[in-house]
Protein backbone atom coordinates (compact mmCIF):
# COMPACT_ATOMS: atom_id res chain seq x y z
CA UNK A 1 0.00 0.00 0.00
CA UNK A 2 1.10 3.42 -1.12
CA UNK A 3 -0.07 6.30 1.42
CA UNK A 4 0.34 10.41 0.22
CA UNK A 5 0.36 13.37 2.17
CA UNK A 6 0.64 17.03 1.32
CA UNK A 7 1.36 19.47 3.64
CA UNK A 8 1.43 23.21 3.47
CA UNK A 9 4.65 24.67 4.56
CA UNK A 10 3.50 28.45 4.01
CA UNK A 11 0.46 29.72 5.67
CA UNK A 12 0.70 32.52 2.75
CA UNK A 13 0.21 29.84 -0.13
CA UNK A 14 -2.60 27.29 -1.01
CA UNK A 15 -2.26 23.80 -2.23
CA UNK A 16 -5.17 22.13 -4.40
CA UNK A 17 -4.69 18.61 -5.14
CA UNK A 18 -7.32 16.80 -7.39
CA UNK A 19 -7.63 13.19 -7.94
CA UNK A 20 -6.06 12.85 -11.16
CA UNK A 21 -3.72 15.73 -9.96
CA UNK A 22 -0.90 12.39 -9.15
CA UNK A 23 -0.96 8.84 -10.90
CA UNK A 24 1.61 6.11 -10.87
CA UNK A 25 3.57 5.04 -14.27
CA UNK A 26 4.02 1.55 -14.61
CA UNK A 27 6.46 1.92 -17.35
CA UNK A 28 7.96 4.31 -18.34
CA UNK A 29 8.08 4.56 -22.47
CA UNK A 30 10.51 6.15 -24.98
CA UNK A 31 10.05 10.47 -25.47
CA UNK A 32 11.25 9.81 -29.27
CA UNK A 33 9.00 7.49 -30.11
CA UNK A 34 6.07 9.53 -28.61
CA UNK A 35 7.26 12.19 -30.42
CA UNK A 36 6.60 10.71 -33.27
CA UNK A 37 3.34 9.23 -32.95
CA UNK A 38 2.41 12.58 -32.33
CA UNK A 39 4.04 14.00 -35.35
CA UNK A 40 1.88 10.68 -37.27
CA UNK A 41 -1.14 12.93 -35.99
CA UNK A 42 0.18 16.07 -37.58
CA UNK A 43 0.42 13.57 -40.45
CA UNK A 44 -3.24 12.36 -40.42
CA UNK A 45 -4.46 16.27 -40.27
CA UNK A 46 -2.22 16.62 -43.57
CA UNK A 47 -4.11 14.04 -44.73
CA UNK A 48 -7.33 15.36 -44.42
CA UNK A 49 -6.18 18.48 -45.53
CA UNK A 50 -5.04 17.16 -48.71
CA UNK A 51 -7.53 15.10 -49.53
CA UNK A 52 -10.46 17.96 -48.98
CA UNK A 53 -8.18 20.25 -51.26
CA UNK A 54 -7.62 17.72 -54.26
CA UNK A 55 -11.60 16.47 -54.19
CA UNK A 56 -12.26 20.62 -54.57
CA UNK A 57 -9.61 21.12 -57.29
CA UNK A 58 -11.04 18.83 -59.48
CA UNK A 59 -14.24 20.63 -60.28
CA UNK A 60 -12.99 24.48 -58.94
CA UNK A 61 -10.58 26.83 -59.97
CA UNK A 62 -7.62 27.12 -58.02
CA UNK A 63 -8.68 30.32 -55.25
CA UNK A 64 -11.67 28.87 -54.97
CA UNK A 65 -10.94 25.57 -53.98
CA UNK A 66 -8.51 26.54 -52.02
CA UNK A 67 -10.95 28.75 -50.13
CA UNK A 68 -13.03 25.89 -50.41
CA UNK A 69 -10.93 23.61 -48.68
CA UNK A 70 -9.69 26.34 -45.99
CA UNK A 71 -13.21 27.08 -44.95
CA UNK A 72 -13.66 23.02 -44.17
CA UNK A 73 -10.15 22.85 -42.53
CA UNK A 74 -10.59 25.57 -40.05
CA UNK A 75 -14.17 24.41 -39.21
CA UNK A 76 -12.76 21.06 -38.78
CA UNK A 77 -11.37 22.90 -35.54
CA UNK A 78 -14.64 23.92 -34.77
CA UNK A 79 -16.85 21.16 -35.39
CA UNK A 80 -18.07 20.67 -31.66
CA UNK A 81 -19.77 24.19 -31.51
CA UNK A 82 -21.16 23.65 -35.06
CA UNK A 83 -22.56 20.69 -33.79
CA UNK A 84 -24.37 22.31 -30.76
CA UNK A 85 -25.77 24.68 -33.03
CA UNK A 86 -26.97 22.06 -35.43
CA UNK A 87 -28.30 20.35 -33.04
CA UNK A 88 -30.14 23.33 -30.78
CA UNK A 89 -28.01 22.80 -27.80
CA UNK A 90 -26.40 26.13 -27.95
CA UNK A 91 -27.50 28.78 -25.22
CA UNK A 92 -29.17 31.81 -27.54
CA UNK A 93 -30.91 29.76 -30.00
CA UNK A 94 -29.79 30.34 -33.42
CA UNK A 95 -28.11 33.10 -35.49
CA UNK A 96 -31.41 34.94 -35.87
CA UNK A 97 -33.07 34.48 -32.79
CA UNK A 98 -29.26 35.77 -31.23
CA UNK A 99 -29.49 38.28 -33.53
CA UNK A 100 -33.12 39.31 -32.15
CA UNK A 101 -31.50 38.77 -28.97
CA UNK A 102 -28.75 41.23 -29.31
CA UNK A 103 -31.34 44.21 -31.00
CA UNK A 104 -33.70 43.75 -28.16
CA UNK A 105 -30.65 43.28 -25.27
CA UNK A 106 -32.15 40.53 -23.71
CA UNK A 107 -30.32 37.40 -21.99
CA UNK A 108 -30.13 34.66 -24.03
CA UNK A 109 -31.57 32.23 -21.38
CA UNK A 110 -34.72 33.77 -21.09
CA UNK A 111 -37.39 33.16 -23.43
CA UNK A 112 -38.75 35.68 -26.06
CA UNK A 113 -42.04 36.48 -26.58
CA UNK A 114 -44.02 34.18 -28.84
CA UNK A 115 -44.71 37.31 -30.99
CA UNK A 116 -45.00 36.30 -34.88
CA UNK A 117 -42.06 38.26 -35.80
CA UNK A 118 -40.24 35.57 -32.95
CA UNK A 119 -41.64 32.15 -34.31
CA UNK A 120 -40.97 33.25 -37.69
CA UNK A 121 -37.37 33.79 -36.39
CA UNK A 122 -37.26 30.58 -34.73
CA UNK A 123 -38.72 28.37 -37.59
CA UNK A 124 -35.69 30.31 -40.27
CA UNK A 125 -33.50 28.84 -37.41
CA UNK A 126 -34.92 25.72 -37.63
CA UNK A 127 -34.27 25.51 -41.10
CA UNK A 128 -30.78 26.54 -40.84
CA UNK A 129 -29.87 23.59 -38.20
CA UNK A 130 -31.45 21.17 -40.77
CA UNK A 131 -29.37 21.97 -43.30
CA UNK A 132 -25.91 23.08 -41.04
CA UNK A 133 -26.69 18.89 -39.92
CA UNK A 134 -26.08 18.39 -43.52
CA UNK A 135 -22.82 19.60 -43.65
CA UNK A 136 -21.56 18.50 -40.57
CA UNK A 137 -21.25 15.78 -42.55
CA UNK A 138 -18.35 16.96 -44.80
CA UNK A 139 -16.73 19.19 -41.72
CA UNK A 140 -13.80 16.87 -40.64
CA UNK A 141 -12.87 16.41 -37.07
CA UNK A 142 -9.83 17.89 -37.01
CA UNK A 143 -9.31 17.93 -33.47
CA UNK A 144 -9.63 14.71 -32.89
CA UNK A 145 -5.48 14.18 -34.70
CA UNK A 146 -4.19 16.64 -32.41
CA UNK A 147 -1.69 14.49 -30.31
CA UNK A 148 0.49 17.17 -29.40
CA UNK A 149 -1.08 17.21 -25.95
CA UNK A 150 -0.04 13.70 -25.22
CA UNK A 151 3.47 14.61 -25.95
CA UNK A 152 3.67 17.63 -24.21
CA UNK A 153 2.03 16.06 -21.05
CA UNK A 154 4.06 12.76 -21.10
CA UNK A 155 1.40 10.10 -21.75
CA UNK A 156 2.18 7.42 -24.12
CA UNK A 157 0.01 6.99 -26.79
CA UNK A 158 -1.39 3.60 -27.40
CA UNK A 159 -1.37 1.57 -30.86
CA UNK A 160 -4.83 1.06 -30.07
CA UNK A 161 -5.54 4.91 -30.33
CA UNK A 162 -3.67 5.45 -33.23
CA UNK A 163 -5.31 3.02 -35.11
CA UNK A 164 -8.82 3.66 -34.27
CA UNK A 165 -7.53 7.18 -35.40
CA UNK A 166 -6.19 5.77 -38.37
CA UNK A 167 -9.42 4.05 -39.24
CA UNK A 168 -11.98 7.15 -38.62
CA UNK A 169 -9.44 9.20 -41.10
CA UNK A 170 -9.56 6.10 -43.96
CA UNK A 171 -13.05 5.91 -43.07
CA UNK A 172 -13.41 10.20 -43.70
CA UNK A 173 -11.09 10.18 -46.86
CA UNK A 174 -11.57 7.43 -48.70
CA UNK A 175 -15.30 8.79 -49.92
CA UNK A 176 -13.63 12.60 -50.75
CA UNK A 177 -11.20 10.29 -52.68
CA UNK A 178 -14.00 8.31 -54.50
CA UNK A 179 -15.50 11.73 -55.18
CA UNK A 180 -12.09 12.96 -57.06
CA UNK A 181 -11.77 9.93 -59.16
CA UNK A 182 -15.11 10.45 -60.17
CA UNK A 183 -15.26 14.02 -61.00
CA UNK A 184 -11.79 13.84 -62.61
CA UNK A 185 -13.15 10.90 -65.04
CA UNK A 186 -16.30 13.00 -65.76
CA UNK A 187 -14.18 16.19 -66.67
CA UNK A 188 -13.21 16.72 -70.00
CA UNK A 189 -9.19 16.84 -70.84
CA UNK A 190 -7.89 18.45 -73.76
CA UNK A 191 -5.71 16.91 -75.80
Amino acid sequence: RLQVQVKCESPSQFIGVARYDLYLLEAEGSFSVNYFKGAIGLWYRLVIALAIALTVSTYFAGVLSFLIALFLFIAGFFREFISELALGQNTGGGPLESLARLVTNSTPTADLDPTAGVKAIQSVDTFFRWGLRRVMNVIPDVDRYGFSEFVAEGFSISPEFMLINLVTLVAYVLPWLVAAYYLMKAREIAA
